[in-house]
């Protein structure tokens, strides 16, 4: 404050000196022909006086301006304050287009060091929650997983069970396939002294005893096969309805079987029929060869049946499991031999 006042002292001084040297050089004579010292003297002061004003206001506010600045740029603490705070632009850019300037102040936004901190201190705590949830949902995850590889692992050795279990069943599969082919052989064995008559016409009160003796009297007549005293037993066979029930007769041997077998040409202009008896499964095998071979026999091809098969030409051919028919192909690459027609 002390440099202040000197300053003012001397440039006051200079003031005064400039003001004599005014005094000096306005000096002149009235009209009287005195000299006017006094009304200059007057003159001079209120001059001076304005100019000591303007020069003491001028130089307090270039002062007051220096002042600002130099505690402005002496407090480091606020240009930290700003730096923190991040409302600081280093590079302000290059001027706008109407030519003026962007001012910045370092004090403009400024945010207080405690107000940073109590950010930076909610800042720490959100993610200080967000790495405990993390955490929370690594361990549920670990624990899930934990709990998927458990069930998996029982998964795989309930699987490992199955396939052995698919193995057991896959054999245990084949072996009733073997045993129902050999029960059906079996049965077919059984049948094979069987005939089956259809066309007989039934009475109302037919015993089976009457059947036997109708049907030993229709063969003997159409068929002219002696079978008495050659027939085991003889019946109808399904419910009675409005059609006449064929019969089933079971002869006492094989050969006397082939013996009316082979004359059933006789049946060819009557209203009679005959045929073999068969199981379930070759019963329906037969069928579905019969009707897909229709198609050959309206080719004028001749088509007859022999036990589970269906001769077409020299081709044979069968059904199988899916009851699909295929052809038969035999290991020489000749035709099969031509067995009897059945129907």
């Amino acid at each position: 404050m002390g440099t202040d006042l000197q300053q003012y002292r001397a440039r006051i001084g200079r003031f005064c000196a400039t003001a004599s040297r005014l005094s000096s050089l306005g000096l002149g004579k009235n009209k009287c022909g005195k000299t006017n010292a006094h009304v200059i003297s007057v003159r001079t002061l209120i001059l001076l006086g304005f100019l000591l004003s303007v020069g003491v206001c001028m130089e307090m506010n270039k002062l007051q301006l220096e002042r600002k600045s130099s505690n402005d740029c002496a407090n480091p603490v606020d240009s930290f304050r700003l730096l923190r705070a991040g409302d600081v632009e280093t590079n302000p850019g290059p001027p706008k287009k109407d030519g003026s300037k962007d001012t910045y102040s370092l004090r403009s936004g400024s945010t207080s060091v405690e107000d940073t901190e109590t950010e930076d201190n909610t800042i720490l705590g959100i993610l200080r929650d967000i790495r405990e949830g993390q955490n929370r949902l690594e361990k549920k995850f670990d624990e899930q997983v934990s709990a998927i590889n458990e069930r998996l692992l029982a998964v795989e050795n309930r699987l490992e069970d199955n396939c052995v279990n698919q193995v057991e069943v896959n054999l245990l599969k084949d072996h009733i396939s073997i045993l129902e082919s050999k029960i059906d052989d079996l049965e077919n064995r059984n049948r094979r002294d069987n005939l089956i008559i259809f066309g007989i016409k039934e009475s109302d009160k037919e015993t089976w005893a009457d059947t036997e003796k109708i049907t030993v009297d229709w063969i003997a007549d159409l068929l002219e096969v002696d079978v008495e005293n050659k027939i085991e037993r003889a019946h109808r066979i399904g419910g009675k309805g409005n059609k006449e029930r064929p019969i089933i007769v079971k002869f006492s041997s094989f050969r006397t079987k082939e013996e009316v077998w082979n004359n059933k040409t006789k049946l060819k202009q009557t209203n009679f029929r005959i045929s073999e008896d068969f199981s379930l499964k070759v019963r329906k095998q037969r069928s579905t060869l019969w009707k897909w071979g229709e198609s050959e026999r309206n080719d004028g091809k001749k088509t007859y049946l022999k036990f589970n098969k269906l001769q077409v030409g020299d081709k044979e051919y069968k059904v199988d499991d899916r009851n699909e028919v295929y052809e038969i192909t035999h290991r020489n690459g000749k035709a099969p031999k031509v067995a009897r027609e059945t129907n």
